[in-house]
């Protein structure tokens, strides 16, 4: 679509009062759609394909994989006005909505959990503890002292606590380890799609399949709660195949520009 396209949608959508997705046949036209949509709302998210490897590798960038969580936990609190989708992204698995967890925390507020606990939760949600944080994904603990790099953050976050409070909550910068700005609530997302409380339940999958010398390999994973790192298993990992379309409400409008196109590439 070109940009006066895209401009009649919007206005279309907003005369309806609603918030809308727009679907497109490549990831370059999304990506133009998005960068015109950026250029005068920033609650415009792009939710880019799943590149799914199904061989086991030993490292990937993550930053697609960020940009998705980021998009669905906007869409899960409203806070979008729009949603821009190349046709190869409505066949990426994701989270069903009652799977999605997240934590929020606000200054003053009691969390209900300790930091023991805290550290558990976040390990659920795919985050990996260090000694010291130094890139996405990443939390730790030192006191009274909780740092943690969440997706949608461009600086990790310092949250101190007094006693059971959340006491500050600032942003602070990796390299002088110093305090940038402060804030007053934080959402931290899931760090990865599919995380570890997810092994048990894909065990009980796997164990019919157990004489596939592959399978036996990633069921010794798994035991260890560790993923395997492919993604042959995306779409029985949580029980039912989602899409980011099961987040549309009835406050959304969808746009397809380029039907024919989509259609070719879905099918």
């Amino acid at each position: 679509p070109d940009e006066t396209q895209i401009y009649y949608a919007e206005k279309l959508a907003e005369d309806l009062g609603k918030r809308f997705f727009l679907i497109v046949p490549s990831d370059e036209e999304a990506q133009k759609a998005y960068t015109f949509l950026r250029s005068y709302t920033k609650n415009a998210f792009l939710f880019p394909a799943k590149d799914y490897q199904f061989r086991q590798i030993q490292g990937v960038s993550r930053y697609d994989d960020n940009a998705r969580i980021e998009t669905i936990s906007h869409i899960r609190q409203g806070d979008y006005h729009s949603v821009i989708i190349p046709a190869k992204a409505l066949l990426t698995f994701v989270m069903p909505p009652e799977e999605f967890e997240e934590i929020r925390l606000r200054r003053g507020d009691t969390p209900g959990m300790e930091l023991p606990d805290l550290r558990e939760k976040l390990i659920g949600m795919g985050y990996e503890f260090f000694s010291k944080v130094e890139g996405p994904g990443q939390f730790s603990i030192r006191g009274d002292i909780f740092d943690i790099f969440p997706p949608g953050e461009e600086l990790p976050l310092r949250i101190e606590f007094f006693g059971d409070e959340v006491d500050t909550i600032s942003l602070f910068d990796i390299e002088t380890q110093r305090r940038t700005e402060q804030k007053d609530t934080v959402t931290i997302l899931p760090a990865k799609e599919f995380t570890v409380r997810l092994a048990g339940r894909l065990i009980e999958k796997l164990k019919k399949k157990a004489e596939n010398s592959y399978v036996k390999e990633d069921l010794e994973l798994l035991r260890q709660g560790i993923l395997p790192k492919h993604d042959r298993y995306a779409s029985v990992y949580y029980g039912r195949e989602t899409g980011i379309l099961d987040f549309v409400t009835e406050n959304d409008v969808i746009f397809l520009f380029g039907y024919k196109e989509i259609k070719k590439v879905l099918l």
